[in-house]
């Protein structure tokens, strides 16, 4: 699930002044397999089960950022790059005034990219110096949204569509099942916890209404 205005980009228009016409149709035509492969297949090829089209969207413009980077510093265009220019833009990165969980997303951005060049051309993973955590540290302090916030939230989205299609008797209500898209979505990111695009990614069978919990298998 994508966010509203948010698209997988494969050729970012910051890039397209550092290639000729020749060179964007091969640029085009070298990442839209890289995005195909997140997307179906990344995240366990065993299993033939892909990322989320949210952390493909990041994934394909962090990667993006990084392929421009190296044709503005390490000779102009080429593809695919090597371990030593992912060090060389790993090394730069890390000395931004940037977080942490910024630095560790690039990061992870690029162990997705080595896991598809050893995939596509066989090639070994890249091997980094660095450890930063994509989540960032848990000793920071939280926004956590108040009782009164959340309140708020859900009566916002009771004015958005109709109402909520879960935990409910469907015979109380007479809405329209069809609006009660975003009202799910808010309310169960408010009680589960999750980001809306982990709720569009979670499956029926990890509810257990009767227990009052929601078990999310380790592979997920």
């Amino acid at each position: 699930m994508l966010e509203p205005n948010r698209t997988i980009t494969i050729v970012r228009k910051g890039q397209r002044e550092f290639l000729s016409d020749k060179a964007a149709v091969d640029y085009y035509e070298y990442r839209k397999p890289f995005l195909t492969y997140l997307l179906r297949m990344g995240k366990n090829p065993e299993k033939a089960k892909g990322y989320s089209p949210y952390t493909v969207s990041n994934t394909a413009n962090r990667t993006a950022r990084f392929d421009k980077w190296l044709w503005e510093n390490r000779g102009g265009y080429k593809t695919p790059p090597d371990e030593d220019d992912t060090k060389a833009y790993m090394k730069k990165v890390a000395f931004r005034d940037v977080t942490e969980s910024t630095k560790g997303k690039t990061l992870g951005a690029l162990g997705r990219y080595s896991k598809w060049l050893r995939h596509k051309y066989n090639r070994d993973e890249w091997e980094f110096s660095w450890n930063f955590q994509s989540g960032g540290g848990n000793n920071g302090p939280r926004d956590f949204l108040t009782k009164p916030e959340r309140r708020k939230i859900r009566q916002a989205a009771l004015g958005k569509d109709g109402t909520p299609n879960y935990g409910t008797d469907s015979d109380l209500f007479e809405a329209d099942p069809d609006s009660w898209k975003f009202t799910s979505l808010v309310w169960t990111s408010l009680d589960a916890g999750l980001r809306p695009v982990e709720v569009g990614n979670a499956q029926v069978g990890w509810c257990e209404p009767d227990n009052g919990l929601l078990r999310i298998p380790r592979e997920d």
